[in-house]
């Protein structure tokens, strides 16, 4: 299973590597080609060998992307690949185990932490900007609130963007959670 993990991400960095070359150079055409290297997936070399131009290791999308649980296709000068997995990502390979699980879930409590910990350190400026505008004179005259500033309605719509993602990841904690 953790190989299949590996081969996605191998996958994904190698594209990524592939797209960042090809925006630094106009085309790779009658570039010369350093060396060809194996790619394995679960031990086992693939049909194809990966070259490396410039630096960069270029693979065998169609057999890497097959084999991490994408649908490969060419059309023009695109390659797509689009998951056959549904729901959380990585749930449906088969051999998904317990550990992984557990790690998921621990991965996304710990950011629901980071993110409870912004929002009450935005509401406790929030709350002594209130008290702040409300005792100096300059404003305390003015009827000026902090609530009327842009820098209040910027932190509100910042605690509603993390709230949003707190949700997002107790959905997926759940789906992790009945998954087994």
């Amino acid at each position: 299973m953790k190989k299949k993990i590996t081969a996605g991400v191998l996958a994904a960095v190698l594209l990524i590597g592939g797209t960042t070359a090809l925006a630094a150079a106009p085309t790779l055409v009658g570039k010369k080609v350093a060396k060809e290297v194996t790619v394995r997936i679960d031990g086992e070399p693939t049909k194809n060998k990966a070259i490396i131009v410039n630096g960069v290791t270029y693979a065998p999308v169609r057999e890497i992307g097959e084999s991490s649980g994408y649908d490969v296709s060419y059309s023009g000068s695109v390659v797509d690949l689009e998951s056959t997995a549904e729901g959380v990502p990585g749930m449906e390979v088969p051999g998904f185990d317990d550990n992984v699980r557990a790690e998921q879930i621990a991965q996304r409590e710990k950011a629901i932490e980071v993110h409870e910990a912004e929002i009450a350190r935005l509401q406790q400026g929030i709350d002594y900007n209130v008290q702040m505008y409300a005792e100096i004179p300059m404003y305390r005259d003015t009827g000026l609130k902090y609530q009327d500033t842009d820098s209040y309605k910027e932190t509100v719509e910042r605690i509603k963007a993390l709230d949003a993602k707190i949700v997002t990841l107790r959905t997926e904690i759940e789906q992790f959670s009945a998954t087994k």
